[in-house]
């Protein structure tokens, strides 16, 4: 059993389940395109000799 980390007053059962999952997959993407803005950067300082690989 995942604890619940967001929990809102004033929802039923099935719709909070429902918003945490939404609210993780949107922190996920979030995560996932800081991640990949970072390494797109990262890359582009390799290609242009500023950090080694």
């Amino acid at each position: 059993m995942m604890p619940q980390i967001w929990t809102r007053p004033g929802y039923n059962s099935v719709s909070g389940i429902a918003e945490n999952y939404i609210l993780l997959i949107e922190a996920f993407t979030l995560l996932g395109g800081a991640l990949r803005d970072g390494l797109s950067q990262y890359w582009l300082l390799i290609k242009s000799g500023l950090a080694r690989p």
